[in-house]
């Protein structure tokens, strides 16, 4: 099995975020970072109306980054992406219920993209690069459909950041929690 086939099957038993469906956001400060707006006047463009944009939230989950773009951008078409099905489900589940209609999700992967055929104004990719087989790839394919003027958001951990994880990842392998599938990788 590889890496992407691992992820995949791993988000589609323990989808996240674990958000409840009906919980919307309030937070001021999570909704200006995710706001089209933000990003385009920190970069020197001024304001930008959302109205008629398209965002394209790579990673998305169960849906809730989507939902918060969406609070923080009225008027733009939101498209999500996740390896996982289950978490799709979840995500257009959650759209439905906070009466959203102008969105699309999809089970595909970064690679996948183009064909879509769809151009976007702004991309959020939070919390994935790390976990796509090649970033630097994954980051070319979002360039290649980036819309003129368009804007990539991630964000990338440091090593400082990941080392609690590094920590976790070499001590599951010495106990042998890492040598199966994903399924087997029970506690």
């Amino acid at each position: 099995m590889d890496s992407t086939t691992n992820i995949c099957q791993l988000f589609d038993d323990n989808p996240y975020p674990i958000n409840p469906i009906e919980m919307s956001c309030e937070d001021i400060n999570f909704l200006f970072l995710h706001s089209l707006t933000t990003a385009h006047y920190l970069r020197g463009d001024g304001y930008v109306e959302s109205k008629g944009k398209v965002i394209l939230d790579v990673g998305c989950g169960t849906g809730y980054g989507s939902l918060v773009l969406a609070i923080a951008n009225p008027d733009a078409k939101i498209v999500g992406i996740d390896l996982s099905p289950k978490s799709i489900e979840i995500a257009i589940k959650r759209f439905e219920f906070q009466g959203l209609t102008n969105f699309e999700f999809h089970s595909m992967s970064v690679e996948e993209l183009p064909s879509l055929g769809m151009q976007f104004d702004y991309i959020n990719c939070d919390e994935t690069l790390y976990l796509l087989p090649d970033p630097v790839a994954g980051l070319q394919v979002m360039a290649a459909i980036l819309a003129p003027q368009g804007i990539v958001r991630t964000n990338l951990h440091s090593l400082y950041n990941r080392a609690d994880v590094f920590r976790s990842q070499t001590l599951s392998r010495f106990l042998g929690l890492m040598d199966g599938e994903v399924g087997d990788w029970e506690c």
